[in-house]
């Protein structure tokens, strides 16, 4: 799911995949993704969530992602 269905893979997705503890030096808007990821990689697992449901919402962490670390840019 991670670098085909999205595009992207973070340097500490597969932290994430597995569920690992946080990395440390994190910025706010890592930890929060982190956290989100770390948690709908879970549901994956799981099998709370189906794999079309994991990418649509991964998508929109990382829509709300980008646009927080654009306004923290730009502040």
């Amino acid at each position: 799911m991670a670098d085909n269905a999205t595009g992207i893979v973070l340097p500490w997705e597969q932290q994430a995949v597995r569920g690992d503890e946080m990395p440390d030096g994190l910025g706010y808007a890592d930890q929060i993704l982190y956290m989100l990821l770390r948690s709908l990689y879970a549901q994956k697992r799981l099998g709370i969530i189906d794999r079309e449901t994991a990418i649509r919402e991964k998508k929109k962490f990382l829509d709300e992602y980008r646009c927080y670390d654009f306004q923290q840019k730009m502040g």
